[in-house]
């Protein structure tokens, strides 16, 4: 059949050199001519040899390029351990900050609730109501930020339900909507239409946050106030 081609193109003699790189096929160096028998033995030979240096140098261009790839892998992950490292460190530490903050919740929730039993007047017992109500308050927030510190990034999947990790950044952001809302003369109203949604497969703690992100970010683009509505439902396909 090649024959045939040289024929049909006005050609009359040819040669096909296999390039060949670390026992492997790479390719083929074809050559052509007009002439009957235009290349003798010394051609051969020297396409021959630079068929070999070509099987060579495509073979070295190759590993060099799976090198370059597995050292761009490498890099990759050896940043994504840093990350990684450093968001246990963080973890550690806030886990660490958290626990004395309860201890210091615990005592002044004890205190208060201890106060309440020998308070004279409905107006000392309900400023102490108020201290119970922000230490608890407190301290489930200290909870919940106890999760956000807790490395999930490695652990598998479980079945979560977006309604109720809604509800818990509604509560985590609540000194922001509300309190500091209400610092700089504004007011937000939180409408919540938390209908039952079918369970879902992810990380708790990484869905908390976004949701609770979401939530900061619409927040801080009500300065002068407003309603905010977070939603759940599924939806009919």
């Amino acid at each position: 059949m090649y024959d045939r081609g040289l024929a049909a193109g006005g050609l009359r003699s040819g040669v096909v050199m296999p390039i060949v790189g670390a026992s492997r096929a790479l390719g083929t160096l074809d050559f052509a001519s007009r002439e009957a028998a235009a290349y003798g033995q010394l051609q051969v030979a020297t396409l021959r040899e630079l068929s070999h240096y070509l099987g060579t140098a495509l073979h070295n261009a190759r590993l060099s390029q799976e090198r370059e790839d597995t050292a761009a892998k490498l890099a990759r992950t050896q940043e994504h351990l840093n990350l990684v490292d450093k968001v246990r460190a963080v973890g550690q530490l806030a886990s660490g900050v958290a626990h004395d903050f309860n201890n210091l919740l615990a005592g002044i929730l004890g205190n208060a609730q201890l106060l309440l039993f020998e308070a004279q007047g409905d107006d000392q017992r309900d400023m102490l109501r108020v201290i119970e109500r922000a230490a608890k308050d407190g301290a489930e927030t200290v909870r919940r930020l106890q999760g956000f510190a807790r490395m999930e990034h490695d652990s598998p999947m479980t079945e979560v339900r977006l309604d109720m990790l809604a509800r818990d950044a509604i509560d985590i952001t609540r000194p922001r909507w509300r309190d500091v809302a209400q610092s700089r003369g504004a007011a937000i109203e939180i409408v919540k239409q938390l209908q039952p949604v079918t369970p879902l497969a992810g990380r708790p703690a990484e869905l908390r946050e976004v949701l609770t992100n979401l939530i900061i970010n619409a927040v801080d683009a009500m300065p002068k106030g407003g309603k905010l509505t977070v939603a759940t439902y599924d939806e009919m396909m």
